[in-house]
Order: structure tokens, then sequence, then C-alpha cells
């Protein structure tokens, strides 16, 4: 694993990201191939932390994972517009590389689909806010993470159950998003497919029994 970091007085306006920004804990802050603007180092210097980890990978990611993120790549296809916002998922399955202590996780599959789940909703987040001139109302960061940790984790539950009913994880998500930040349903409804039509979604996957990597 090559993990380094980035001082936040290494970071400048017009600066083009090589990986993506990550506080402490992991959570993305900016991804890769932003161009940092003025807003962008202010809200990194208001988090009052010097150094953000900036590189955090496997030299290569084993052919089980590849498998894995494979499969959920056809089921966000089936069910989100992320692609719609420029986010290509062919090149997320080549260039996203799990942790370590991800892999080494006993639940190892439920572990790394909810990173990339988070991942995948955080970029798409970050494109539909860019392609709205930046007037989508504001969340703060801390908000926007919980937000997105539950719409994750509902996806990631009915993804593991083998079916998903999109008409009521739409619902589930927007009742809460309503309670707890109402300014984020908008987007919401732009990163999924339309609510008419939806239908449940039974999911194939194959569970890998051996893990030769480790």
């Amino acid at each position: 694993m090559n993990k380094s970091l980035i001082s936040v007085h290494d970071l400048s306006i017009g600066m083009k990201t090589e990986h993506d920004i990550k506080d402490n804990l992991y959570q993305p802050l900016l991804i890769k191939g932003t161009i940092l603007n003025l807003q962008d180092i202010i809200t990194l210097t208001n988090l009052k932390q010097t150094y953000f980890i900036y590189e955090d990978q496997l030299r290569e990611t084993p052919k089980e994972i590849k498998d894995l993120i494979s499969q959920i790549n056809v089921f966000l296809r089936t069910n989100t517009n992320m692609e719609h916002w420029g986010v290509n998922l062919d090149t997320e399955l080549d260039c996203y590389t799990p942790r370590q202590k991800q892999i080494n996780n006993p639940n190892w599959e439920q572990v790394i689909s909810y990173d990339y789940f988070k991942h995948l909703f955080f970029k798409t987040y970050q494109r539909i806010v860019r392609s709205n001139g930046n007037n989508e109302q504001s969340v703060s960061l801390t908000l926007l993470n919980r937000a997105c940790e539950y719409v994750v984790s509902e996806m990631n539950k009915s993804y593991w159950q083998g079916s998903f009913d999109r008409l009521f994880y739409h619902k589930t998500c927007q009742s809460w998003l309503k309670v707890h930040t109402n300014a984020l349903t908008g987007i919401f409804d732009k990163m999924m497919l339309p609510k008419s039509g939806a239908s449940i979604i039974n999911i194939h996957s194959k569970r890998v029994k051996e893990r030769r990597y480790l």
C-alpha cells in the first residue's frame, strides 16, 4: 500500500488534485481531478487539519474485488443516473482501490461495496453541484457525510439482501432527507432513476468463497 499526506499549506488555487483528498477518517473531501478554487481552500482550512490523506491505495487490486465492483456497476447502471452526471463507472472499476484493513475484514465484500457506493455517491454529488454552477443550497460537510452514509447504507443493505425495491428505497431515503437535510432531496432525485416505472430488482451475485490474495 502506498499512503502519503499533503499539507493544507501545499494547496493553491488552480492546482489539480492527482488523488482524492480525504480527512483522517478516510472520508472524501475533494475528488481526484478537482481544480482547486478559493472556496475549496477555505473549506479545507476551516477544518483545522494541517495534513490530509492524499494517497491510500493498493499497488494492484485483486481480481476478486474487481469482479465485485463489476457486479456493483451493473446494479448502479440499472438504478442510478451516475453516468449521466459524468461518473464513468468503467474508469472507477479500473481506479478504485480499497484499503488493506477493508480487505482483511471478515465481511470484506459488504465493507468494500459500502465504501464504493459512498465514494460514487459523493463524487456524483460534486458533479451535480458543479454542473449547476454551485447554485445548490450549501450543506455542511458533517451533514453531507451523515446523509451519504444513510442513503448508502440502505442501498448496500438492499444489495446484499438480493432484492432492490427502487420505489421503496426512494421513499425511505427522501423521508429521512426531508427531516435531516431537505437541501439534499433534489440532488438525491437527480442521482437516481425516475420513480415512475420503478420496480423490484432481483440481484444475482456470485459470492467469493476463497480469498487467496490475503
